[in-house]
């Protein structure tokens, strides 16, 4: 998975591209409390572009460790973990 930047600041945008084998059916990405589902882009290849709001509070930076889930035509669930520091 490559998700760049791997440091963002408020207003930045990020974009994360995920490339899997073809039986891939989903991808999600998994931090704290949230879950965001990553859009097909075509067989094996995911992605998902935001911004990353301006002003949020000081408290909310730090390091988040990621767990991006694949699902599987046959239900298995895959995990590849990734840090995102936002400062």
């Amino acid at each position: 998975m490559l998700a760049t930047p791997n440091v963002v600041h408020g207003g930045q945008a990020v974009i994360w591209d995920v490339r899997t084998t073809p039986d891939i059916v989903s991808v999600t990405a998994h931090v704290a409390a949230i879950t965001l589902p990553m859009r097909r882009l075509s067989a094996g290849h995911f992605g998902l572009t935001f911004a990353v709001p301006n002003g949020v509070p000081f408290f909310f930076h730090g390091t988040y460790d990621m767990d991006v889930q694949a699902l599987t035509t046959g239900g298995q669930t895959l995990h590849h973990d990734i840090s995102l520091v936002f400062q």
